[in-house]
């Protein structure tokens, strides 16, 4: 037995026809009295509950054929055929294995040549020395001229070759004063340095000169650095730099040796000089 559709329109339509159809059918009859309701029983009132009742089960009929139609799954669509072609399960032989991998030719290429950098050579010139004889090596006369008193001679108590060149006052008698000096071509408004390795015992008022010339003539000098007075030291270097004047064509190197504050001669003193450089400074 089919059951009572109530979750669609007609169905809530043809149930609610029903009980108003089944309700007015007893109250027509008279089978219930109903006090709230003014419905009048006889037979006017039992019919028309008869016929609300045949509309209701219209209604649930024609649900119930739309819930059926509903239900009805559609055909299945047939799977197509595939034709499945079988692996061919014959195995070549060696030969044809062989046969089939591709041929590989090996070519030689020859070797990338690198390119060879370039040597670069730096060849630094070093600035020439002006002074000649700078060490002594040879007789100090040669390139240098001296004057005064006091005693000048090579000694083998030199600073790193075989020769250095001292003022030493010796004996009894007091001397004087010395000057060793050396004349340099040079150019005007230059920067020049002169550098020496000096060695002295109870030295007095030793010091060094640049005096500028215009070929013969005198043009100007002065004291480069400072006066070594009583001073008792090893070799060590010393050095300063003075500028050309604009007309110098010479400069005249000395190192000068005199007498102390009071005009007197030191005895047993002496001073050693060796390496004197003079070069320009660009």
């Amino acid at each position: 037995m089919p059951s009572i559709p109530v979750n669609t329109p007609f169905g809530y339509t043809g149930v609610f026809f029903l009980i108003i159809g089944l309700v007015l059918i007893i109250a027509g009859l008279g089978i219930v009295k109903i006090e709230k309701l003014i419905v009048v029983p006889g037979r006017k009132t039992w019919v028309s509950g008869l016929v609300v009742v045949v509309f209701g089960i219209g209604f649930l009929v024609a649900d119930t054929k739309s819930i059926n139609k509903s239900d009805v799954l559609p055909s299945p669509t047939p799977l197509s055929q595939t034709t499945v072609t079988p692996f061919n399960t014959s195995i070549p032989t060696s030969t044809d294995i062989t046969n089939l991998l591709p041929t590989t030719t090996l070519t030689s290429v020859p070797p990338t040549e690198v390119p060879i950098m370039p040597t670069i050579t730096l060849t630094l010139t070093p600035i020439p020395n002006l002074i000649r004889n700078p060490g002594f090596e040879e007789d100090y006369q040669i390139g240098w001229n001296s004057g005064g008193s006091i005693e000048v001679e090579r000694s083998t108590d030199s600073y790193d070759s075989q020769y250095a060149l001292c003022f030493a006052q010796k004996g009894t008698e007091a001397k004087k004063w010395v000057i060793v000096d050396q004349i340099v071509k040079i150019e005007a408004n230059t920067q020049y340095q002169i550098t020496v390795q000096i060695k002295s015992t109870n030295v007095v008022n030793f010091h060094i000169r640049f005096d500028w010339y215009n070929n013969d003539t005198f043009i100007s000098g002065e004291q480069v650095g400072p006066t070594f007075n009583g001073e008792t030291i090893g070799w060590q270097a010393w050095g300063q730099s003075r500028f050309a004047p604009s007309d110098a064509t010479h400069v005249k190197v000395r190192f000068f040796q005199g007498l102390d504050s009071d005009g007197e001669a030191v005895m047993d003193s002496t001073v050693c000089i060796d390496d004197v450089t003079l070069i320009p400074i660009p």
